[in-house]
Formats: structure tokens, sequence, C-alpha cells
């Protein structure tokens, strides 16, 4: 009998080292999930990947398999190295929400911050590996990326204060007091956790734009359609989506170019929600929003998820006049719906920009404007929508909206 078990056992693993072979995995290592797409730090830094799924309402880590394009062939040593990085980095954001969820749940404290300090270390320390890993292979090729210096060192820029983000906190970890002070413990870690997801969202974010900057100069973005997946916290597609739409349509009509208008909604202090409620509770926040955005897009419209904690619109053939009521119901829906969580209210407000398209513009002039503008309204008190008359931004008069007070458990 021992040794019939010992046949199948023998059996199974040259199986499975035939089917490592036959489908190119590395020996030892499994292949990865695809990356979810993924805030900028600042004020309102932080958004990460895990969130309710609206349609399914079960917590999802990173976007479904088959939701990815396959990447384009041709893609150079960058385009390989960009996707590297960003997987790297949105899968230690997924485990970054499960040890904040970890640590919210409640339990033996001592218990509960031993074994997230543990998980922790050993992510990290797997996560700072890939990365370390993926820039000696870029280092290694670098005479093969004269044509895209600029954009390289920004990538590798980003790259290496993300790895000295995850070293800094990770030292301030290695010094709490698990055993004699666990509930302090707990609150400090949560709080590291949560800084660390921030960074390490605005280093997503920086990754993606720097792939989106290079699928600009190729002309990619028009021609093959956008890499982004759909986002698994909204439900809608993220920035490539929206160049690629305007790209076509400028393609198709260099007369439409005048005929453009984009609106931006960003969530105020997206950071303090995290900090406040949690990783997962901001998430369930973003859905929330998104939701509403959604249920005023039209169909000629589209609607995405701009970067962490901020959405876009793209109304074709339409001026800014005809686009600032529909923003401004939106901004005041958003600031009438009560968000709450267990016994707690989330209140968040959202800052609106609405810019119309220029004869003369490209995308980076005219996303150049819409930043402007939304720091504009940030600037001037948050909870209002600037529009850009092509001279300069200037706040918009609230029109009186009849909007409907509503609740939303996140």
């Amino acid at each position: 009998m021992i040794v019939y078990f010992l046949l199948i056992a023998i059996l199974n693993l040259a199986l499975g080292y035939a089917l490592g072979v036959y489908f190119g995995w590395p020996l030892g290592v499994l292949p990865m999930p695809p990356p979810a797409p993924p805030d900028a730090a600042t004020e309102d830094a932080g958004a990460v990947i895990m969130a309710d799924n609206p349609k399914e309402g079960g917590l999802i880590q990173s976007d479904t398999e088959g939701q990815s394009p396959p990447p384009p062939e041709g893609d150079g040593v960058l385009d390989v190295a960009l996707r590297s990085f960003t997987e790297s980095v949105a899968n230690f954001l997924a485990e970054l929400v499960k040890i904040d969820a970890r640590l919210a749940a409640g339990g033996q404290p001592h218990v509960a911050a031993r074994e997230c300090k543990t998980t922790l270390q050993q992510r990290k320390t797997e996560h700072q590996e890939q990365l370390r890993a993926a820039l000696a292979q870029l280092d290694e090729h670098k005479e093969e990326l004269a044509d895209v210096a600029e954009t390289s060192s920004k990538v590798q820029y980003v790259v290496q204060e993300q790895l000295k983000k995850v070293q800094a906190n990770w030292a301030c970890i290695e010094e709490l007091d698990v055993a004699e002070a666990p509930e302090a413990a707990i609150d400090e870690l949560a709080h590291l956790v949560r800084d660390l997801a921030g960074a390490a969202q605005y280093a997503v974010d920086e990754l993606r734009m720097s792939q989106i900057r290079i699928d600009r100069e190729e002309g990619r973005l028009a021609a093959a359609g956008p890499r982004d997946a759909i986002d698994p916290i909204t439900g809608l597609a993220g920035r490539a989506a929206a160049e690629g739409m305007i790209a076509r349509l400028w393609d198709e009509d260099d007369q439409r170019r005048g005929n453009l208008t984009l609106a931006v909604i960003s969530v105020d202090q997206f950071q303090q929600v995290h900090f406040q409620h949690g990783l997962e509770a901001g998430q369930r926040v973003l859905a929330a929003v998104a939701e509403i955005i959604g249920s005023k897009a039209t169909a000629d419209e589209l609607a995405v998820r701009f970067s962490g904690r901020q959405f876009l619109l793209v109304f074709p053939d339409k001026t800014p006049r005809q686009c600032s009521e529909k923003i401004e119901a939106i901004r005041q829906q958003i600031d009438q719906t009560k968000l709450t969580r267990g016994d707690s209210e989330v209140h968040v407000t959202v800052s609106c920009a609405v810019v119309a398209a220029a004869a003369d513009d490209a995308l980076e002039t005219l996303f150049g404007r819409l930043d402007e503008t939304v720091l504009e309204a940030k600037r001037y008190g948050r909870n209002r929508t600037f529009v850009h008359d092509g001279k300069y931004p200037a706040p918009l008069a609230p029109p009186a909206l009849e909007i409907a007070a509503a609740t939303v458990e996140l």
C-alpha cells in the first residue's frame, strides 16, 4: 500500500513538472494574477485595490481573469518592466488591505498585531525582491532605452521611492512592542499600513501614467484601444479608455477637436477617509460615488476612473454650459448622500472641474487645464465646481436644483 501511494505521488509530481514546462512557468513560481488597476500622495492620496463588487456583493482583490487585454505585440523593454512594476505594487496593495481589515476585525490584540506584523514582513520582502529584480533587468537593457530615457528615468525614480517608503515604514513597524502594548501596536500598525497604501497607490498611478505616455507617443491609444481593465472597485474603465476615445474622435474629424468638453470629479480629502474609517471603507466610498456618476452619464458620454480618487467624464460635441448643470447635479447629489458604515457616518464631498477643448489642444494641454481647474476648486474650499473659460478657471454659481437626500450603506 505504501509503495502504491509513493507511485501516485511521483506521478503527480511528474505531471506538475510537465505542465509547468508546457505553460512556461518558472520552476517554483505560480503564474501571477492580472494586476488590478488601481492616488496621488497629496492631501487626498490613498485609493487602493480591494473593494466591494457592486454586481456580486463580494470583496475582490484584483481584476477578474480575462478582463485585461493581452499586451500588444512589439512591446519594448520598458513596457515589460512597467507591467512587472505595476503588478507587484498592485498585489502589495491588495495585501495591505487584507492586513488592515484583519487589524480592524478585533479579537485578541496581541494575536492580531503579531499575525499582521508577520504577514506584512513576508509580503514586504516579496514586494522588495520583485521590484529590485525588475529594476536590475531594466538596468541590463538601459542601452535599448535611449528613445524613452526620460520616461524610463521617471519610472525608476517612482519605483525607488516606493522601495524607500516600504523600508522606512517597516523600520517603524519593527520597533512596535506587540507583547507589552498590543492595543497601541494595533493602532500604530494600522496607521503605518494605511500610509503605505497611500504611497503605493501613488506609485501605481504614476506607473500607469507612464504607460499611457508611452502609448501616446507610439500612437497606440487610438489604434489599439485601451490597455486598462475594468476597475474592480467602481466598475468603470480607466484613464486610458478616455484618452483612447478622445484620440479616436480627433483622428476621425479634426473639426471635433474644439467640440469636446471634459469634467473631473475629485473626492475631497480622501486620505482622511482611509485613516478614519479604513481602507475597505474608502473603496466603498469610491464605489458609491461611481454609482452616482454612472447614473447621470448618457450613452454617448464616457465616465472613467481617472486616478485613485478622481473620475473623468468625456462629453463629445457638447459645450461647458451644456455639461455644467449635470456636473453640479452630481456634486450636489454626493453632498446630499449620507454614507453609513455600521454606527458611523462617512460624509464626503467632491470638487469638480469643467474644461472645453480648444482647436489647437493636445491631450497634455487639455489635461493640464483640467488639473489647474480642479486644484482651484480645492484651493477655494472644496465641494464646488470651477469652469475654465479658456483663459483661467472661475467658480460656477451653484444652480438651484431639487436634489433628494439619500442614504447608502457602505
